[in-house]
């Protein structure tokens, strides 16, 4: 879960429109900063293109609107992270 998760979150912030928003080490999970603050376009993007890619955290904490939780799991292929962070990159 470790190194695919870390591999994630690597891949998606190539584009240059996300960051993590924390320093902090995690394991499976992480918070995704969209640059964009357009959150839920990314969030229904991604899921015409098949993915629930993430909890959009503004809900819970408005200092976070701009924010995503994403989990990667065991279960998750290279190539499955691959096509989501395509997905969130378009």
């Amino acid at each position: 879960c470790l190194q695919k998760s870390r591999y994630c979150a690597e891949h998606i912030c190539k584009n240059s429109r996300f960051e993590l928003a924390f320093a902090a080490s995690t394991l499976k999970e992480f918070v995704l900063r969209d640059k964009q603050n357009r959150v839920d376009e990314l969030l229904e993007n991604a899921l015409a293109a098949g993915f629930l890619a993430g909890v959009p955290l503004g809900q819970w904490y408005p200092e976070l609107k701009d924010c995503v939780l994403v989990a990667v799991t065991e279960k998750r292929t290279k190539q499955e992270i691959d096509a989501l962070a395509m997905a969130l990159s378009k």
